[in-house]
Formats: structure tokens, C-alpha cells, sequence
């Protein structure tokens, strides 16, 4: 049976014009193009508050993954960070300028939902890579939060039982070499990143094939 795994990127935010988490989405969804055993979609996500959720749905509407990996930049890491929970508050601008300061994702909702991938499994296999990796239990209040949070409860408001939750990675190299001043961050190469984010796809689907 071939898994379908929707992966999803953010667009470049901020001072960036790259974001790494949609270099690593793309390039899996071009080495998994139609695998035998496991197939990778990837779908680009807005960083606007308003833009976020009617994107996300019309990717999980569109794809009818079986799993979703959500993957997003945490500027100052030095290990990609497989996040436990998103909680229900928003903080930050948006790209378009949009301002949140404590508003709830979705109003009247849980505190929190954590995520259902494999997160011990998928951080022993990366480290087994080579790939610096642990578990984070703070996504932060921003949009990869706002991910992390709307994405579960969508697919729990709809019955749909398949895993998901979010990962976020370093910087790029040129992200913090390349900036103006030049950043004082950890930053990871793509092709790390990339190894990384395989090992826990990977690791996802073998531990799904278990459960069935």
C-alpha cells in the first residue's frame, strides 16, 4: 500500500526570501513523486493569519492525505524540533502587516492538541543520521503554531483520523551568513535538513504500516 503524505512549507517571511521548510517540502515531493510505498505532495502555506486555514483545507481537500507533516523555520535553533502541541493563541504580524496580540485560533476551542506522529521514533531516527533533532514542547504563538493547532482540529471537527503535526528546522546557511548585519543563529544546510525530515517521513510510515 502506498501512503500519501501531505508536507506542508511556509513561504518566506520577515527580512528572508527563502524559507526552508518549503526547499525541504518540495525536494521530498520530487524524490517521493508517486514511490511505490510512499508518495510525498507538498503544498505551500501562507504566513497570514486569515490565508493560513482556507489554504490548509483546500490542500488536505485536494490531496486526501493519509498523514500530514507540517514544516516550518525557527530562526536560533540548532536541531530540527519535532513540537509536542500547538495551543490555541496567536501572536505576531502576518505578512500583510496583520497584527495578533492573544487571540485565540479557533475561539471556544481546546487549549491544545498534541500532535499524533511518532515523535520519539522519528528524533531516534534522525540522530541515527546524523541529524541534530529533538523534541520541542513550545511551537512559540506564531503562524507554525497557528499550524500546529488548526490542522488537528480541523481534521478532529471533520472525524478525519490520520496523524499530523508540525517540525521545525534551523535556519539556512545563507540565511544567516547572507543577512544584513549577518544573524547570530545556528543555521543547518539544506541537505541535512532534507536527510532529516526523510528519516521522520520514513519513520512515519513505517510505524503507520504497523498499525494497520
Amino acid at each position: 500500500m502506498t501512503l500519501k503524505i501531505l508536507v506542508t512549507g511556509f513561504e518566506p517571511f520577515g527580512p528572508d526570501n527563502i524559507n526552508p521548510s518549503w526547499e525541504i517540502a518540495t525536494a521530498l515531493a520530487r524524490e517521493y513523486d508517486a514511490g511505490p510505498d510512499i508518495t510525498v505532495v507538498a503544498a505551500l502555506m501562507p504566513v497570514r493569519w486569515e490565508a493560513f486555514g482556507p489554504a490548509a483545507e483546500a490542500a488536505i481537500s485536494r490531496h486526501n492525505p493519509d498523514a500530514i507533516v507540517m514544516l516550518g523555520q525557527a530562526g536560533g535553533r540548532a536541531a530540527i524540533t519535532p513540537e509536542r502541541i500547538g495551543i490555541n493563541v496567536c501572536n505576531g504580524k502576518d505578512n500583510d502587516g496583520v497584527e495578533r496580540q492573544e487571540v485565540p485560533v479557533v475561539p471556544g476551542g481546546p487549549a491544545g492538541y498534541f500532535s499524533t506522529l511518532p515523535l520519539r521514533a522519528m528524533v531516534d531516527a534522525m540522530r541515527k543520521h546524523g541529524v541534530p533533532a529533538d523534541i520541542s514542547n513550545s511551537a512559540g504563538t506564531y503562524l507554525c503554531n497557528y499550524a500546529a493547532y488548526w490542522v488537528p482540529h480541523y481534521l478532529a471537527s471533520r472525524g478525519m483520523d490520520i496523524p499530523a503535526g508540525f517540525i521545525h528546522v534551523p535556519f539556512l546557511p545563507a540565511q544567516v551568513a547572507g543577512a544584513d548585519p549577518p544573524r547570530s543563529a545556528p543555521s543547518m544546510p539544506l541537505s541535512l535538513m532534507i536527510t532529516g525530515v526523510r528519516a521522520a517521513i520514513e519513520t512515519l510510515a513505517s510505524t503507520m504500516r504497523g498499525q494497520c
